[in-house]
């Protein structure tokens, strides 16, 4: 298990994520350090700005009515904390890996049975690249996406990452879907949009 934290000039610190949810071809600010880490390295990656659209390693929204919570910071310090799996108590439950793929209806929805009878008091839920670049490496999927598909104009946007949320029977894992029947949960200008799933 790992902690990501970045601190910017304003004294807050700022967790990484396991996946990031935003394109740069919309030319619209983005930010954020990503992590994956295997058995002998933890792997960080931050916006790049190759196509100068504002890339930080810290953003917040650009929204008015988000006042003075504003944050965009293109430097920040970042610490990487590490611990071993045994300093963790063994989970209550624990699923083997799971196979689940990105647009493709039937694969980027899991309802995953926990047993515990009553609602969890911590749940994490691994990814692992199985092909490209990223192969083999973990990362944490999150409980909110900040991004959606995106057509404007002709442009098309690249958007993903895995999502999860609990209750006391379940553990419900979604990956992005281009069909509307397979279930979406995404924060776009602080509010919360979702799409009923019925698998």
């Amino acid at each position: 298990a790992q902690a990501i934290g970045l601190k910017v000039f304003t004294g807050f610190v700022y967790p990484g994520v396991g996946s990031s949810y935003n394109d740069d071809d919309l030319g619209q600010k983005r930010g954020g350090v990503l992590y994956f880490y295997n058995d002998t390295h933890v792997v960080l990656y931050g916006a790049s700005n190759a196509e100068g659209t504002g890339a930080g390693i810290i953003f917040t929204g650009q929204f008015s009515y988000t006042r003075d919570q504003q944050e965009f910071s293109t430097v920040a310090s970042v610490r990487v904390r590490v611990w071993h799996p045994g300093d963790f108590p063994v989970p209550v439950f624990q699923s083997g890996w799971l196979f689940m793929s990105a647009g493709s209806k039937g694969t980027t929805f899991i309802e995953v049975p926990h047993g515990l009878g009553s609602e969890p008091d911590y749940v994490l839920v691994h990814v692992r690249g199985n092909d490209g670049g990223l192969y083999g490496l973990v990362g944490e999927a999150q409980g909110s996406s900040m991004s959606r598909e995106h057509y404007s104009a002709g442009l098309t946007s690249s958007w993903g990452g895995v999502m999860f949320g609990y209750n006391d029977t379940i553990v419900r894992i979604l990956a992005p879907s281009t069909d509307d029947s397979d279930g979406k949960l995404f924060m776009e200008n602080n509010y919360i949009y979702c799409t009923i799933i019925d698998p």
